[in-house]
């Protein structure tokens, strides 16, 4: 949403000359609290509306956000817009948006007064450009992955990164990424009796409805960046098996999108979009880890000024389409064969000592086993 200069009025009066105060619904002109009147809507939505609003003690306009008064008797909805509000101010990054106050209407209508952004969301970028180039859509995701860094680290899973959630603020250096709507954020491992989100860009765990963890957000980052350079998803479906089962059989390869010099991206983007999250990056600091490794060295000069969309390429059929399903494989044929030969080494190991010095069998197991440990975790890791 790009604002010019706003006119925002005078507010309704009651009678007595008394100004009018929003009760159960936003009215155009009426004053949430003393020093903060409504202009006009923003956005709307099923969970609730933003409006533009001044900010009378400061000059300045701000944005509120309303929860739906079709919720307003959930007890459940009233929680996650509370913990929203909550999340936004312990955050506390340059790269969430700022939160200024948190309140209820004499009606009972929940509101949270927010920074105004002026700018437009990843998705309405690529909607009026096209794909993004490859350079730029590392610099949103490393944005995006510095807000995702910050929550984790306060055991916060936002559980809905997106297109729409991700906010570019124009500047002149390019795009400043802010990170939108918490509205569905939980504690690290919290249980949940609902499956929610938005599915082709939830992980698999997340469409299961097992609790998750922030390698669900990071699931999420490497859907957004294979969005960001292919313009379209990486997964098909129409319903939540489809689409989950689409993810376990993995993405198309993006040869045809990068260039050779940012093939470590492809890699990345993979490691992010492993189904099983025990081999995904464990949270959006080791994702941000994983991709300064594997871009150092590659020149990434930020390109400012967009072009509009133009004929897409199409991917070239003499690349390897099939680089980053075979390293996975390697690294998971990597591990078994690592164990397997570990373990006979080991048996075999135990049976002779056992055979020629039965009293020292024992203590000799120890740091055979601790051996045979090492290694497998050395060997899920080689082929990084």
């Amino acid at each position: 949403m790009v604002l010019g200069r706003q006119s925002f009025g005078v507010p309704p009066a009651i009678p007595g000359g008394r100004p009018c105060y929003v009760a159960t619904a936003p009215v155009e002109g009426a004053f949430v609290t003393p020093t903060i009147r409504l202009a006009r809507p923003l956005a709307r939505g099923g969970m609730g509306s933003v409006w533009l609003a001044e900010h009378l003690g400061l000059g300045a306009p701000v944005a509120v956000k309303f929860m739906s008064e079709t919720t307003l008797e959930s007890r459940s909805a009233r929680d996650l817009f509370q913990q929203e509000a909550a999340a936004l101010a312990r955050i506390r990054s340059p790269h969430v948006v700022q939160v200024f106050d948190f309140g209820i209407t004499p009606g009972n209508l929940p509101f949270i007064v927010m920074e105004l952004l002026e700018g437009e969301t990843l998705q309405d970028r690529i909607e009026r450009y096209g794909r993004l180039s490859p350079r730029l859509t590392v610099e949103i995701v490393r944005q995006v992955g510095v807000a995702l860094s910050r929550a984790h680290q306060l055991g916060i899973v936002h559980r809905d990164i997106k297109p729409e959630n991700v906010f570019l603020v124009e500047s002149g250096g390019g795009p400043f990424v802010k990170v939108l709507d918490f509205g569905i954020a939980s504690e690290v491992g919290a249980a949940t009796d609902d499956v929610v989100g938005t599915p082709h860009f939830m992980a698999p765990e997340q469409m299961a409805g097992a609790s998750v963890g922030p390698t669900a957000d990071v699931w999420s980052l490497g859907v957004v960046a294979y969005y960001c350079l292919s313009g379209r998803l990486p997964f098909a479906g129409r319903s939540l098996g489809s689409i989950s089962a689409s993810a376990r059989h993995g993405a198309a390869p993006l040869g045809g999108f990068l260039s050779e010099p940012m093939s470590g991206f492809e890699r990345w983007i993979a490691g992010a979009l492993e189904p099983d999250p025990f081999f995904r990056y464990a949270d959006a600091c080791a994702a941000l880890d994983a991709l300064a490794r594997l871009l150092d060295g590659t020149p990434l000069e930020l390109e400012t000024a967009p072009r509009r969309r133009s004929a897409e390429r199409t991917p070239s059929p003499e690349r390897d389409g099939t680089l980053v399903r075979r390293r996975l494989a390697q690294r998971r044929l990597a591990s078994r064969l690592s164990g397997t030969f570990a373990l006979g080494l080991a048996a075999a190991f135990a049976v002779f000592v056992g055979w020629t010095r039965p009293k020292e069998a024992l203590a000799a197991a120890r740091p055979v086993l601790d051996w045979v440990a090492a290694a497998e975790a050395h060997a899920t890791t080689w082929l990084e």
